[in-house]
């Protein structure tokens, strides 16, 4: 694939969608992207639409239909770590952190795409819009109620 950059250190956005090839310092309002120097290795990060803190509900799997809160987000893997959801119990031998042996509990990773944005006006799960302020900020807001997710 060609790019319309000379300089082999510019920044370089491919739109996926339409498949147009930009030179810009300012990422654009598309789903994915793809950014890095040109001829290195070149990173796919995708726009995350839920964030640390977010309460959320499991769409799929085996907690699906619980409520809980966002603890962790691993961008490169798509997973999320939410509160008491995918329990995992590990059996762990004393000694080093653990003085004393046995089976601790703690939550794991799930897939990003089995949970939902939940909205806390009209409490059911919800797809967002981005919608950009006066000022220049861009805010997350419900699709169903029109009401400001973040604070």
């Amino acid at each position: 694939m060609e790019t319309p950059c000379s300089d082999s250190t510019e920044l370089v956005e491919v739109k996926l969608r339409g498949m147009r090839s930009l030179c810009s310092s300012t990422p654009g309002d598309t789903d994915f992207s793809i950014r890095g120097p040109v001829g290195n290795g070149v990173m796919i990060t995708e726009k995350y639409r839920i964030k640390k803190d977010d309460k959320v509900r499991i769409i799929a799997g085996k907690d699906k239909g619980k409520i809980g809160k966002v603890l962790k987000i691993n961008r490169k893997n798509n997973r999320i770590v939410v509160e008491n959801i995918n329990i995992i119990k590990r059996h762990v031998r004393p000694g080093g952190q653990h003085r004393q042996g046995g089976i601790i509990e703690s939550e794991g990773p799930i897939q990003r795409s089995n949970v939902m944005l939940m909205c806390n006006k009209c409490v059911t799960p919800i797809r967002i819009k981005m919608k950009r302020l006066e000022d220049g900020k861009k805010i997350r807001v419900c699709r169903k109620c029109s009401e400001i997710i973040d604070s």
